[in-house]
């Protein structure tokens, strides 16, 4: 019995201070990743990168409307076919 308990009494241990590491592990990292998102340098690459994706989005918008059908006034496109679902339905198969 005493065995037991000293196992369980040393496994106690080895887990209050394996967390209390992990932690202070944990929040140093947490603490040098906000530095680095902090950093001017790379605030400056994020700017970047979000105006590269606004102009990649607008060209693609653009070319999506050029390939994309010319429906006429009601609303209903003659080349689409009656058994093709509409978007957003739930029906679409994953390829």
């Amino acid at each position: 019995m005493v065995r037991k308990s000293m196992m369980a009494a040393t496994f106690a241990a080895g887990y209050v201070l394996g967390a209390r590491a992990g932690r202070d592990r944990y929040d140093a990292i947490v603490a040098k990743a906000q530095e680095l998102w902090r950093d001017p340098r790379v605030q400056d690459k994020v700017s970047q990168a979000q105006d590269v994706a606004k102009e990649k989005a607008n060209q693609v918008q653009a070319a999506a409307k050029e390939k994309l059908p010319r429906t006429s006034g009601s609303g209903t496109s003659g080349s689409a076919s009656a058994s093709t679902p509409a978007a957003g339905t739930g029906s679409e198969s994953v390829p």
